[in-house]
């Protein structure tokens, strides 16, 4: 039985047949099926999701992008409540003050 060097780390020693010696087969291992399997988009199903999230790139953008209209959407209502009257959008001023 002869012993040959590791042709991925060429330190550690392995016997003849095996790919990787036992430290590199450790680092190297590949990864099982759960790691491998490929989580789509919640939103389209069609392509995959981003690491960590639930969403692909493209469906993250779109919600990125609703939720700055919405926030946008809700300030100018803010703002149009908050307005005085003569002042509102779309309204013509008073001429209560003519009379």
């Amino acid at each position: 039985m002869a012993l040959k060097k590791c042709p991925k780390c060429e330190v550690n020693y392995m016997r003849e047949g095996e790919a990787l010696c036992a430290l590199c087969a450790r680092l190297h291992k590949r990864p099982s099926a759960a790691e491998e399997e490929t989580l789509f988009c919640s939103e389209c199903g069609e392509a995959p999701a981003l690491t960590g999230r639930d969403l692909c790139e493209t469906c993250f953008a779109e919600q990125k992008r609703q939720t700055a209209l919405e926030s946008l959407a809700d300030k100018v209502r803010r703002d149009e409540a908050n307005a005085p009257i003569e002042g509102r959008l779309g309204e013509e001023p008073s001429d209560a003050d003519d009379d």
